[in-house]
């Protein structure tokens, strides 16, 4: 199976990144310090989003409505439109809620952006990471237990590819743990809540 961390820093590389960091206003080195950041983050906020089988379903039918992989065939299109039209703003909402001014002050500290330019790339980056996850889900098939599965999978994927450790990333997951005092809780809530309400009140 394609690693989405991996995917996304190949694809958005070369011109693209380029194109990509001077859409948002950094530098590429930033960008791609963000991006090794934000996607992980937008994964993590997956699984930790709620508890229940209707959220879980509701997000299965966004991805498979709205978020079918298209958006992968022309990243370069998409990133020089500079428009939200995919809808990242709300997804960001949706994963974040009243945290995402918070983990977007994160992966600006932590990659040299500042919060404007992390802003405007994390609303670039949402549409592709549903996208990935919608063309998995559309290649293999997957019910809404295997895109909980899938989700789950690509976290730990991206987490095992941050060499060394991501400060980032560990900020990120005490502000998204629910209670504060680490993410035992959190990680029954996936095995739980298979997504839980991420996107439930979407569709």
């Amino acid at each position: 199976m394609s690693n989405i961390l991996d995917l996304v820093q190949s694809q958005l590389s070369g011109e693209v990144l380029e194109q990509l960091a001077n859409q948002i206003g950094g530098g590429t080195a930033e960008t791609q310090t963000a991006i090794a950041s934000a996607v992980p983050a937008m994964l993590q906020a997956m699984t930790k989003n709620g508890t229940s089988q209707d959220g879980a379903t509701s997000f299965a039918g966004a991805l498979e409505k709205d978020h079918d992989g298209s958006i992968l065939t022309d990243l370069m299109g998409f990133v020089t439109s500079g428009n939200d039209t995919n809808g990242g703003s709300g997804i960001l909402s949706h994963l974040f809620g009243q945290k995402k001014p918070n983990i977007e002050n994160v992966i600006s500290e932590t990659s040299g952006l500042n919060n404007a330019a992390t802003s405007n790339l994390m609303t670039q980056l949402a549409p592709i990471v549903m996208g990935f996850l919608g063309q998995q889900k559309k290649q293999g098939g997957l019910d809404v237990g295997g895109i909980a599965s899938l989700v789950m999978t690509q976290l730990s994927g991206a987490k095992q590819n941050q060499k060394g450790g991501n400060s980032a990333l560990d900020m990120i997951t005490g502000l998204l743990d629910k209670e504060g005092d680490g993410v035992a809780d959190d990680l029954m809530d996936i095995g739980k809540g298979l997504l839980g309400n991420l996107f439930g009140g979407k569709k």
